[in-house]
């Protein structure tokens, strides 16, 4: 499967929440409308070192290299669990390299 698949689109944080950018340069996250694991929720991820507030949720952050969803690779890999290791929504854990999403 492909971020293009999920509907991905890059962020920026905006006041509390977030807003939609074209590019990945300019991005400080990027959003999964459509879950990898299940489909029936989307995801939201930051990146390290983009200027995203400490405050903001969800965490960690993830090093982000690439140029667009084509080629995005993030890592480490994703584990929808919380703080506490419990787990969130779905639960789904996997890798997103080179613009494609794998399960763990």
């Amino acid at each position: 499967m492909r971020l293009v698949d999920l509907d991905a689109r890059f962020v920026v944080w905006r006041d509390g929440g977030f807003g939609h950018v074209d590019s990945a340069a300019d991005a400080q996250g990027i959003v999964l409308e459509v879950c990898p694991g299940c489909g029936d929720h989307g995801l939201l991820v930051w990146f390290r070192d983009r200027g995203v507030p400490e405050a903001a949720l969800p965490r960690p952050r993830w090093q982000a290299s690439g140029t667009s969803c084509a080629d995005l690779t993030l890592s480490p890999s994703i584990n929808l669990v919380d703080d506490e290791g419990k787990t969130v929504a779905c639960g789904w854990h996997g890798f997103i390299e080179n613009g494609g999403v794998r399960d763990a």
